[in-house]
C-alpha cells in the first residue's frame, strides 16, 4: 500500500457566502468580516494558494457570461494583488438542477467556465 503523504504546517481557513453574487464579493472585497482581501489579511504568514468558486447564484441574473466571468476574474485580481498570496485556483461553476432544466444556464455556465479555464492559462499564478 502506499504510504500516504505527511502534512505538517497546514492550516485551513474557509469562508463561503452562499447566495451571494460575484459582483456583491467584488464590491464588498474590503467589508467585515466577509471580505475577500479582508479574510486574506486576517491570515497569519503566507498563504499558497486561494481557491475561488463563484458564479453559480449569478446565472439566473445575468444575460450575458461575460458579465458573470469578469467579477469572478477580479476576484483572482484582487486575491493575487495581496503580497502574502502566492496562488488562485479557479473552480469552475458546476452543474446543477437550474442548468438541467434552463438549457440558456446551462449554456452561460460552460461560457464562463470556458472564460475561467483561459483566464487561468494566461497566468501561471492563476490555475
Amino acid at each position: 500500500m502506499a504510504q500516504q503523504p505527511e502534512f505538517q504546517d497546514v492550516d485551513i481557513s474557509y469562508v463561503g457566502l452562499p447566495g451571494w453574487r460575484a459582483t456583491e464579493m467584488v464590491a464588498e472585497a474590503d467589508g467585515d468580516p466577509y471580505g475577500l482581501r479582508t479574510g486574506i489579511r486576517r491570515l497569519a504568514g503566507p498563504v499558497d494558494l486561494v481557491i475561488l468558486m463563484a458564479g453559480t447564484n449569478d446565472l439566473g441574473y445575468e444575460q450575458d457570461s461575460g458579465k458573470i466571468a469578469l467579477p469572478i476574474q477580479t476576484l483572482h485580481q484582487l486575491a493575487l494583488g495581496e503580497p502574502t498570496v502566492a496562488q488562485t485556483l479557479a473552480i469552475g461553476i458546476p452543474p446543477s438542477g437550474y442548468q438541467s432544466m434552463y438549457a440558456d444556464a446551462a449554456a452561460k455556465a460552460r461560457s464562463v467556465n470556458d472564460q475561467l479555464a483561459s483566464f487561468a492559462a494566461s497566468d501561471p499564478s492563476r490555475v
